[in-house]
């Protein structure tokens, strides 16, 4: 069956979300190239399909499998398939910086779908286009194809992407200083995320708009809507955002110098980058810490965490935070009379400036560059620096640097006796100096009103919680007043009828939680009994490998031992776990019993299209003892060609588990050893599909079957589980 290009472009950008074991389906792709002999349209999807399964595994392999599979398409004049291949070769060239070869296969490619309308390749290679001229600062190009991109998302099933996309070429104005330009259109954005009620697009927009009142010095604004963000973000759980946003508020406070509240809102989202690797977002934390101790003369402390930064920032190619921290460290020097190490940061800051053109960032090199010239008394070359300071500040209106350009100026005027022109500049520099406290004050002012007003409104809240409250007293007793003993009669016979009913309720519910809470305990004891017999069986196996001195064997054993420990614990500690995370353990302890076996098996996971792994929740640990039991039992040690197939099916409200293997077969194992011996874990299992059943109202149970039957060797062990979903559990978070 032809393999669709629509189709094959969605795994080609979620391969991510793949659940299924990618060795394994590397293995069958190929296998299904090695038996297509001939070279048609179904080859190159192969091909193309190999290469995206790669994309987790080997980067130049998913080039060569690319490469071959758009040259074939090419061969046969299958379009899509060109087009789809040059996509992933783009992406490939992008993935390892380099850049030019990534736009000209994108462009080809966007010129091939265009001749097939293919809708999806067209909106995939615009978007790319468009993000790689963003990251060469080529943003008219950016603003090209990030325009026509929105004018393809129509309808209900691109709103995502249309806000996503116009949040971009807001964003870009924003990265140009075009503040107003930028404001307007995310305040549309926001109008647009609301009516969709689209969460991300709302907290992405609250975001941008604090950024850019942050910029403008609006810092009330600036927390009301990143406090907005927040809150959005908290009800929603969109974990990925939290982090970002106390961070932004912690540098708001930063800016108004308020070091305690910043230093606390800082510490919190570093903590959260760090739990999710977040890397670039922890330099930015570093930096503004650093910031926060070098405002608070902590000068030594401010240095290391700019240089630990700095040499993660430049190691990582991470140019948005490393023109920053150069900045940064190259003013700390200047502090503390270190006038080369300045001089060599401010240059080197001031030359990435230039390359992502940021004139905040410009105007900060120049005003370093200015002082610290000044301070080696080079004159004339402070003074030009100065000059260009200023230029830049009437440019962009910024008023935060302005006293420190005009004292600076006073100061070179001074030093070189133009006495005239130094006084109109200690003018001005008192003038802005005079101006930004103002600014100050009224920002605390605002900060104190805002606050007063707060309490005032809950003060009248409380006020009108009160009067209700008096109110209904008094209807009550006007009530009461005119009510005559017929009606009294009929209330205090209703009210008994509600109390012995609620009695009786209570009581039943009291006797379903203590049912409940005793299943419960019954099935963390069986839990916790099974989890040292599996910690038994293993380091049993790996004490073998320590007697017979393959020590190296043993390390390795050892390490990928610890790894599955550590899933297998966390498993074993929740009553539902994701379907996927307890395959992920099977497979683990799969490839850890293949280390210590010298003939090691073959194994296979089948889950069918309609499991969604990552959605089903199961009980944990149900399905490890089968397969363990499989390898320990059934298979000799020395037996080639053993094979272990784990199938799973959604049937009935129930997920049925099979695990098949090619061994001796349940009844030869039973005459071979005391079956006493080795249905511990098969027991336990049993006692807790018997409470689950009674706790999900279903049917469950295990069914072991031996395949002799002339034909086959080997065990089948059925196992029916229960299973919820995510939206069928609200405590747990996918």
């Amino acid at each position: 069956m032809k393999f669709k290009t629509g189709v094959f472009l969605m795994f080609f950008w979620l391969a991510s979300l793949q659940c299924y074991p990618q060795n394994s389906r590397i293995d069958s792709i190929s296998h299904l190239l090695s038996r297509q002999a001939t070279d048609d349209s179904l080859k190159v999807d192969l091909l193309l399909k190999k290469a995206i399964l790669f994309q987790r595994v080997s980067e130049d392999s998913v080039y060569a499998y690319a490469n071959k599979g758009a040259a074939l398409a090419h061969q046969l004049g299958y379009v899509d398939g060109q087009a789809t291949g040059l996509a992933l070769i783009g992406d490939y060239f992008l993935r390892v910086h380099q850049i030019e070869q990534s736009e000209n296969a994108m462009l080809e490619a966007l010129t091939l779908f265009k001749t097939t309308n293919d809708t999806s390749g067209i909106m995939t290679c615009l978007r790319r286009l468009g993000d790689i001229n963003r990251h060469l600062f080529q943003y008219e190009k950016a603003f090209q194809y990030y325009e026509n991109l929105v004018s393809l998302c129509v309808g209900e099933a691109h709103v995502e992407r249309r806000l996503n996309t116009l949040g971009i070429i807001a964003n870009l104005n924003q990265r140009q200083e075009k503040y107003e330009v930028a404001k307007e259109s995310f305040s549309q954005i926001l109008e647009m995320a609301m009516q969709a009620g689209s969460h991300v697009a709302m907290i992405k927009s609250y975001s941008s708009l604090g950024q850019i009142n942050s910029e403008l010095g609006r810092y009330s604004e600036t927390l009301q809507q990143y406090s907005e963000a927040l809150q959005i973000a908290e009800k929603h759980e969109a974990t990925r955002y939290i982090p970002v946003l106390l961070h932004n508020i912690g540098t708001v406070y930063l800016k108004q110098k308020q070091y305690e509240k910043s230093l606390d809102y800082l510490h919190q989202a570093y903590a959260l980058y760090e739990e999710n690797h977040d890397d670039n977002n922890m330099l930015n934390s570093l930096n503004d810490i650093g910031s926060i101790y070098q405002e608070m003369d902590s000068l030594h402390r401010a240095l290391e965490y700019y240089e630990d930064a700095l040499q993660i920032a430049e190691e990582r190619k991470a140019a948005g935070i490393t023109t920053p921290l150069l900045n940064n460290t190259g003013h700390l020097y200047i502090k503390l009379a270190n006038y080369p190490e300045s001089i060599s940061y401010l240059y080197r800051g001031l030359e990435m400036a230039t390359v992502t053109r940021s004139r905040s960032k410009i105007l900060y090199a120049y005003l370093g560059l200015g002082k610290v010239h000044f301070k080696t008394r080079q004159y004339e070359k402070a003074l030009s620096f100065a000059w260009k300071s200023l230029t830049l500040l009437e440019e962009t209106g910024n008023i935060e640097h302005r006293n420190e350009v005009h004292e600076l100026l006073a100061n070179i005027y001074a030093a070189t006796g133009r006495y005239q022109q130094a006084y109109e500049q200690q003018i001005l520099f008192q003038r802005y100096t005079d101006s930004v406290m103002n600014l100050e004050t009224t920002r605390k002012i605002i900060s104190l009103e805002m606050e007063y007003q707060y309490k005032e409104e809950q003060l009248s809240a409380q006020l009108k919680e009160e009067q209700l409250i008096l109110e209904n007293e008094k209807t009550r007793e006007r009530l009461a007043s005119v009510t005559n003993q017929k009606l009294w009669l009929v209330i205090g016979i209703m009210a008994l009828i509600l109390v012995l009913l609620f009695i009786f309720m209570n009581n039943n519910v009291r006797s379903l939680q203590l049912k409940t809470r005793n299943v419960l305990t019954e099935q963390k004891l069986l839990r916790s009994q099974m989890t040292p017999h599996f910690m038994f069986n293993s380091l049993s196996v790996l004490q073998g490998i320590i007697l017979n001195k393959e020590y190296d064997k043993s390390i390795r054993y050892l390490s990928k031992f610890s790894g599955l420990l550590r899933l297998s614990l966390e498993n074993s500690m929740q009553t539902m776990v994701p379907l996927s995370k307890e395959l992920a353990a099977i497979e683990q302890y799969m490839i850890v019993q293949n280390i210590a076996r010298r003939v090691p098996f073959q194994y296979q996971i089948c889950v069918p299209e309609q499991v969604d792994s990552q959605v089903l929740l199961i009980p944990p640990m149900l399905v490890q003892p089968f397969v363990e039991n499989a390898i320990k039992h059934g298979f000799c040690e020395l037996c080639e060609h053993q094979k272990i197939e784990i199938a799973l099916r959604s049937d009935h409200h129930c997920l049925t588990c099979q695990i098949t293997d090619n061994g001796m077969g349940v009844h030869m194992h039973q005459q071979k050893s005391d079956r006493q011996t080795t249905s511990i874990s098969t027991n336990l299992i049993r006692e807790r599909l018997t409470l689950l059943g009674r706790e999900f109202n279903i049917d469950l149970g295990i069914i072991i079957s031996d395949r002799g039957d002339g034909h086959q060797t080997g065990t089948q062990v059925t196992i029916r589980l229960p299973y919820k979903t995510q939206t069928d559990d609200e405590s747990t978070i996918g």
